[in-house]
C-alpha cells in the first residue's frame, strides 16, 4: 500500500487550492490522529482507483496487458513510495507519480509518449476519486467541523472545487494527447510538458537550434533591440508579450538563421509560465501538414481560459487557413496569435496569385523584426554562452561581429558556429572556410568514409544523408517514415537504420515523439546538398531522383506504407495521414521539395537535371506543382529553354486533366506568366506577349488584383524591350498603382526597375536613379540578394549614362560577386557587358570589345538572343569608331541574322544602317 506520507501529500496539495492554510499546515492536519481513518481510506482508494484506471486507459495499447499491470504492481507501489511526498502542487504530484508508474511498468520516461499520456490521465482519475472519497469520508464521520475550524474549508464546497480543478487537469492532459490536434502538427503545453525531456548539451543546441526544453533551461539569450536612444534597449520577448496582452496578433520577421523561431519559443514558454491558459504550438518541422483548421478551432473553443496559438514559418502554411483562424477569433480577446516568417515571404506570400487573403491576414497582424546583431548584442551573447558552458571565448565581440555581419547564413547562426567551433584551414579545402561550411563538408565526407558503416553500400549511405537534408531543406519533417521510403528491399531497412544511428548526435537528434529527428538549420542542409552535387556529380542526380520519387509516390503506395510501419513497429504520424487524401499529400510533398529549387539558386542545376516520373494515379496538382517550381527555378538560373519546356508541360497537364475551376485557372495564370518571362528572355516577344495577355485575362476573370498587376508589369517589360516607351510607362504605372494599393511589397521593385529603365531612355537620369534606388532599398529590406544584384545592373546603366563611372564600377562589381556566388550565368553576362560599357566610356575600346565579346558568347550560350543582339550592336559600333570594315561587316552580319531569327525587323534595319555607315548615334 502507498505510504501515509504520500497520501498526505496528495491530500494536502489539492486541499491547498480550496483552503486557507499552507501545504505544510495541511499535511500536519491530515496526518493527525483524528483523521487517521479517512487517511487510511484515501490510501486504499488511491491504490485501488489507480490500478483500475491504469487498466482502463492502457487497454488499447497492444504492448500492455492487464496482467502486466498486476505483475508489476508491487514495483509500481514501491516506486511511488520512494518519491518525495512534498509536492509543489497537483501537477507536480501527477508528474512524479506518473513517472513512477512508467518506470514500474518497465518503460523509460521518454520511450513512449502515448503510454505516458495515458498513465497521466489514469493518475488524475485515481487522484480525483481518492481525494473526493477522503473528503466524503471526513464528512460521514462528522469531522467536517474540524476542517472548517482549522483550515477554513467547507467540505461541500471543497469537493466541488477539487472535482472541477482535477477534471480541468484531466482535460488538459487529454487534449495534449488528442490525436486530432497532433494530426494537425500542434502540441499543447500543459504543466507537465517541460518535464518530459532533458535539454541537450548547450554546444550542440547552439548549433542545431533550440527546442522548448532548451529554451526553458535558459540556453538562449533574450534578444534586445535599441530604442531611439542607443543606450536604451528593450527586451523583444517582453515587448511581444505586451502586444499579445493588448489583443494584438504578432508576426516575428527575420531571415534564416536570425533567431526568429527562438524568439517565438521564448514568448510561448514565458506566456505559458505566467498565464493559466493554453498554448498551441506548431513548429516549422512538424511531422504533418496543417490542413484542417476546424480541429484547432474546436480545441480552442473547448478552453475556457486564455489561449496563445503559435505557428512557425507561417507563410509556409496555407495562408487561407491562417486567415480563417485569425478571422474566427478576431473579436475574442482571450485568443492571441503569434507567427514567424521570413521578411520576403511575409511580404509576398510566396505566391503572387494567392488572392486577397494574404493582405487581409497581414492587416490584422503586427510585424516585429528580429533585432539586427550589433557589437553590444554580440558581447551579451558571448557572455551568456560563457556562463552557460563555462568556456572562455578568447575572441572579442568586435572581431566576431565583423566576421559574421552580412553573412549569407544569418548573423546569429554564424555566430553560434563561431562560438562552438573553430575556422578550418585544412589542406583538403581551398583557402579558409567558416566553421559552418567546414561542418557541412566534414559531415558529408564522414558518411562516405565511416568504418562503422562498412557493411552499408556507399551509395545507400549517401542516399540517406541526402534524403535527410532534402527533407530539412524542403521544410518537411525529418521523419523516420519518410526516410525509410528509400528502402526497396526488407534488408535495406536495417542499412537505413544503421546510417541513422551513425548520424544520431552529429547531424540529427531524435525528437521527443520518437518518430522523427531534429537537425541543423535548413541552410546547413542546402549546403550539404550542394556539396553532394559537387562531389558526386551524376550520381547525386540519380540519388536525388530516387529520393524525390520515393517520397512523392509513397502516398499512393499502401503496401509500402504498411511495410514501413510494420518495420518501425509503431505509429508514424506522417504516414498514417496519407490514406485520408493521398493525392493532396503527394501534391504537398512535391510542392515543398520543388520550392527548394526556387529558394536556393545554387541547387537549381541539380533540380533541373532530375527527370522525375509521376504515376498515373498522382494528382494533377503534384505534376503541375513540380513543373511550375522547376520552370521558375530554370528562369532564375537563366536556363530559359528548360524553363519553357517545364512550364509548357505543366500547362499541358492542366489541359489534359479537363478540369476547369478556380484552382486550375490560378495555376494556369502562374504558368503562363512565368512562361512569358522565359520566352521574353529568349527574344520571343510576340509569344511572350500572348502568354502575358492570356494570364491577364484569367486574373481579370478571377478578380485577382495581384495577378493583374504582375501581368501588366511583364507586358510593360516587353514594351521596354521593343522601345515603345509611352506604352511601357502606361502599363508599368498601372501595375505599380495596383501593387502599392494591395501592399504587394515584394512585387514593387521589379516595376520600379522597369520604370527606371524607361526614364533612363528618355533622358531623365535623376528620376531613373531614384526609382532604381527605391527598388534596391526594398530588395535589401526583403533580404533578396539575387534581386539586389539584378537591380544594381540597371542602376549601373543609369550611373554610366550620368558619367559617375566610379560608383558604377563599384556597384557593378558588387552585383557580379553576387551572381558568381550563386552561379547565375545570365547575371554574370550582364555585369561583364556593363564593364564593357565602362571601358568604352573610358576610351579603352580594346578592353571594351573584349568584355562585350565575352558577354555576347555567354548570351548566345544561354539563348538570350535579345541581349546578344544589343551586345553585337555595341561591338559593331566600336569597330566603326576604329574604321575596321571587316569587323563591322562581321558583327553586323551576326546581329542581323539573330534579329531575323526573332522577326525583329527594326533591329535588323539598325545593323544594315551601321554596315552602310548611315546609323546616327543617340
Amino acid at each position: 500500500m502507498i505510504e501515509t506520507a504520500i497520501a498526505a501529500g496528495i491530500a494536502a496539495n489539492v486541499l491547498y487550492e480550496v483552503g486557507k492554510k499552507s501545504q505544510q499546515e495541511l499535511r500536519e492536519l491530515v496526518n493527525g490522529e483524528i483523521f487517521s481513518t479517512p487517511m487510511f481510506a484515501l490510501q486504499e482508494k488511491f491504490e485501488e482507483s489507480l490500478e483500475e484506471a491504469l487498466k482502463d486507459e492502457l487497454s488499447e495499447i497492444d504492448k500492455i496487458q492487464d496482467t502486466d499491470i498486476e505483475d508489476h504492481w508491487e514495483g509500481i507501489i514501491e516506486n511511488i513510495n520512494s518519491i518525495d511526498p512534498v509536492f509543489l502542487n497537483k501537477e507536480d504530484a501527477i508528474e512524479n507519480i506518473a513517472a513512477s508508474v512508467v518506470t514500474g511498468l518497465g518503460f523509460s520516461n521518454e520511450e513512449d509518449n502515448i503510454v505516458r499520456g495515458k498513465i497521466e490521465i489514469a493518475v488524475v482519475r485515481a487522484y480525483r476519486e481518492a481525494v473526493t472519497g477522503f473528503l466524503q469520508r471526513v464528512e460521514e464521520e462528522e469531522l467536517s467541523t474540524e476542517f472548517q475550524n482549522r483550515a477554513n474549508l467547507r467540505i461541500t464546497e471543497g469537493v466541488s472545487k477539487i472535482e472541477k480543478n482535477l477534471r480541468r487537469v484531466e482535460t488538459r492532459i487529454i487534449q495534449q494527447n488528442d490525436s486530432r490536434i497532433k494530426n494537425e502538427g500542434f502540441v499543447r503545453f500543459d504543466p507537465l510538458y517541460f518535464r518530459r525531456k532533458e535539454p541537450d548539451q548547450p554546444q550542440i543546441a547552439w548549433r542545431r537550434g533550440f527546442n522548448h526544453f532548451e529554451i526553458e533551461a535558459g540556453y538562449a539569450i533574450k534578444r534586445e533591440r535599441p530604442l531611439e536612444e542607443e543606450s536604451e534597449r528593450i527586451d523583444v520577448t517582453e515587448d511581444i508579450i505586451q502586444q499579445l496582452e493588448n489583443d494584438e496578433e504578432v508576426v516575428v520577421l527575420g531571415e534564416p538563421g536570425s533567431g526568429k523561431s527562438t524568439i517565438c519559443k521564448q514568448v510561448a514558454n514565458e506566456w505559458h509560465e505566467n498565464n493559466p491558459g493554453s498554448v498551441f504550438y506548431r513548429q516549422s518541422d512538424s511531422v504533418v501538414p496543417f490542413r484542417n483548421p476546424g480541429t484547432l478551432i474546436e480545441a480552442i473553443n473547448a478552453t475556457d481560459e486564455d489561449v496563445l496559438v503559435v505557428v512557425e514559418d507561417a507563410v509556409h502554411e496555407d495562408a487561407a487557413i491562417l486567415f480563417e483562424l485569425v478571422s474566427e477569433f478576431q473579436h475574442d480577446s482571450n485568443v492571441s496569435f503569434l507567427f514567424d516568417a521570413r521578411v520576403s515571404q511575409w511580404n509576398s506570400s510566396e505566391d503572387a496569385f494567392g488572392g486577397p487573403e494574404i493582405a487581409n491576414l497581414k492587416s490584422n497582424v503586427q510585424p516585429v523584426r528580429v533585432p539586427e546583431l550589433d557589437v553590444r548584442e554580440c558581447s551579451r551573447i558571448i557572455e551568456h554562452f560563457e556562463d552557460l558552458t563555462d568556456e572562455e571565448i578568447e575572441r572579442s565581440a568586435e572581431s566576431l561581429y565583423k566576421e559574421v555581419n552580412g553573412g549569407d547564413y544569418g548573423d546569429l547562426l554564424l555566430l553560434a558556429y563561431k562560438l562552438t567551433g573553430p575556422v578550418s584551414t585544412s589542406g583538403q579545402y581551398s583557402g579558409e572556410i567558416s566553421a559552418f561550411e567546414y561542418d557541412v563538408h566534414q559531415s558529408f565526407n564522414d558518411i562516405g568514409q565511416a568504418d562503422e558503416l562498412e557493411d552499408v553500400p556507399k551509395l545507400l549511405r549517401h542516399k540517406v544523408g541526402i534524403l535527410v537534408n532534402l527533407l530539412n531543406a524542403s521544410r518537411l519533417p525529418v521523419s523516420k517514415g519518410f526516410i525509410h521510403s528509400i528502402a526497396t528491399e526488407p534488408e535495406e531497412h536495417w542499412s537505413v537504420e544503421s546510417v541513422l544511428d551513425y548520424l544520431e548526435g552529429s547531424v540529427i537528434r531524435s525528437n521527443q515523439d520518437g518518430v522523427g529527428y531534429r537537425t541543423f538549420h535548413e541552410r546547413w542542409s542546402t549546403l550539404y546538398l550542394s556539396r553532394a552535387y559537387d562531389e558526386l556529380d551524376i550520381r547525386a542526380v540519380n540519388i536525388f531522383e530516387d529520393c524525390i520519387e520515393a517520397l512523392i509516390l509513397l502516398p499512393e503506395n499502401d503496401d509500402k506504407i504498411k511495410s514501413i510501419q510494420e518495420w518501425l513497429s509503431g505509429d508514424q504520424p506522417a504516414l498514417s495521414n496519407m490514406h485520408v487524401a493521398p493525392q493532396q499529400f503527394a501534391e504537398y510533398l512535391t510542392r515543398q521539395i520543388g520550392r527548394v529549387a526556387t529558394r536556393s539558386p545554387e541547387l537549381s542545376p541539380l533540380f533541373i537535371s532530375c527527370n522525375i516520373s509521376f504515376s498515373e494515379t498522382d494528382s494533377v496538382g503534384a505534376e503541375v506543382s513540380w513543373a511550375s517550381n522547376i520552370g521558375l527555378s530554370a528562369v532564375y538560373n537563366s536556363r530559359y529553354k528548360t524553363a519553357e519546356q517545364e512550364l509548357e508541360r505543366g500547362i499541358e497537364v492542366l489541359t489534359a486533366s479537363g478540369d476547369e475551376n478556380e484552382w486550375t485557372m490560378q495555376r494556369r495564370a502562374v504558368l503562363l506568366e512565368n512562361l512569358g518571362i522565359a520566352k521574353r528572355k529568349q527574344g520571343k516577344l510576340r509569344k511572350s506577349w500572348d502568354c502575358h495577355k492570356q494570364s491577364l485575362s484569367i486574373s481579370e476573370e478571377l478578380d485577382n488584383t495581384i495577378g493583374i498587376a504582375e501581368s501588366l508589369n511583364n507586358l510593360g517589360s516587353i514594351e521596354v524591350t521593343r522601345g515603345i516607351w509611352d506604352n511601357a510607362r502606361f502599363s508599368l504605372q498601372e501595375s505599380l498603382k495596383l501593387k502599392r494599393r494591395e501592399g504587394y511589397q515584394s512585387g514593387i521593385p521589379s516595376t520600379l526597375d522597369n520604370l527606371g529603365i524607361v526614364e533612363r531612355h528618355e533622358g531623365n537620369i535623376e528620376k531613373s536613379k531614384e526609382l532604381h534606388k527605391e527598388a534596391l532599398s526594398i530588395e535589401k529590406e526583403l533580404g533578396r540578394d539575387h534581386e539586389v544584384a539584378k537591380t544594381l545592373v540597371n542602376l549601373v546603366l543609369a550611373l554610366i549614362e550620368q558619367g559617375d563611372l566610379k560608383s558604377a564600377e563599384n556597384k557593378c562589381k558588387k552585383a557580379l560577386n553576387i551572381f558568381q556566388e550563386i552561379d547565375d550565368d545570365h547575371g554574370i553576362a550582364q555585369c561583364v557587358g556593363n564593364l564593357g560599357l565602362l571601358n568604352q566610356r573610358r576610351d579603352d575600346n580594346r578592353e571594351a570589345i573584349k568584355k562585350f565579346r565575352e558577354s555576347f558568347e555567354k548570351f548566345i550560350e544561354l539563348g538570350s538572343t535579345d541581349e546578344a543582339i544589343d551586345t553585337a550592336r555595341n561591338i559593331a559600333l566600336l569597330y566603326e569608331e576604329q574604321d575596321n570594315r571587316e569587323k563591322i561587316v562581321e558583327w553586323c552580319d551576326k546581329g542581323e541574322k539573330l534579329a531575323e531569327s526573332l522577326g525583329q525587323n527594326r533591329q535588323g534595319d539598325i545593323f544594315r544602317k551601321i554596315r552602310a555607315g548611315d546609323f546616327e548615334r543617340r
